[in-house]
């Protein structure tokens, strides 16, 4: 699902540039200490936040608790960073879960902690989307390693993958073998062989032709979008919240695929 996070607040816009700026900025301690102690469930909760995370994405216990403390680190990101950022899926689905703590997400994280909206809008979505989203995601790794000093998880935030080279050989390999086949039915004059000859090539060729276009599937691609699902978008805090223009909540479906979520 594509996803695109806008940031406006007491940042400005930065330049493509922004990353090494990263480096030479100071790391913000108060920001990263008030969101890596952030209580996200209400004091009465029996129930906790990465135990619903763990429940709902079949998560082991472990797990659940390092995805949550990248969520985190990825919020920092999207208030520090200052060019769009886009989470991995697994990051996303945390992202998910907070969205419908509302009370929590727009009063706490955007109004005290990070002094901006951050939004979840629908997407345009469509191939030219998802190549913006993937060269975000790369860019988002490059502000990680920048800010926390060392490379983000694997498991958590995987590396984006090009389709394998093999791909286009195998295509014509099957085309090949298709027309082969085609002539020697055709030859015997035996038209059940042909039907089974050219359905068989075209399964195949599908088959391939599909793989080299989602290289990666949940979990195992690149960023959060993949298929065209829902954007961020932010404003300046302050407005009046909610459905549409104002408020950090939720404008979009749930769930992302493999390609990006985005924060400018």
């Amino acid at each position: 699902m594509d996803m695109i996070l806008s940031r406006t607040s007491g940042f400005a816009r930065r330049s493509a540039k922004a990353t090494p700026q990263l480096e030479l900025r100071p790391f913000d301690k108060v920001l990263w200490a008030r969101l890596e102690t952030m209580e996200i469930d209400p004091p009465d909760a029996t129930t906790r936040f990465h135990h619903r995370l763990k429940q709902y994405n079949k998560w082991t216990d472990e797990f659940a608790g390092r995805v949550t403390k990248e969520y985190r680190r990825f919020l920092y990101l999207a208030a520090r960073a200052g060019h769009p950022v886009t989470p991995s899926d697994t990051v996303d689905q945390a992202w998910h879960l907070h969205l419908i703590y509302t009370r929590h997400y727009w009063e706490e994280l955007c109004g005290e902690f990070l002094g901006l909206q951050l939004h979840h809008e629908p997407s345009a979505g469509g191939a030219v989307e998802s190549s913006k989203f993937e060269r975000q995601y790369e860019r988002t790794i490059e502000s990680y390693q920048a800010a926390f000093g060392e490379m983000p998880p694997a498991d958590i935030w995987p590396m984006c993958r090009p389709a394998k080279l093999g791909t286009p050989g195998k295509k014509l390999l099957v085309a090949g073998a298709t027309v082969v086949g085609t002539a020697i039915a055709l030859k015997a004059a035996n038209i059940l062989l042909l039907i089974f000859v050219a359905m068989v090539g075209i399964i195949a060729y599908s088959h391939f032709a599909t793989a080299a276009l989602n290289p990666g599937k949940r979990g195992g691609g690149c960023g959060a979008a993949g298929s065209g699902g829902h954007a961020a978008a932010a404003g300046s805090f302050g407005s009046s919240g909610g459905d549409g223009g104002g408020g950090c909540g939720s404008g979009g479906g749930s769930g992302c695929g493999g390609g990006g979520c985005g924060v400018s």
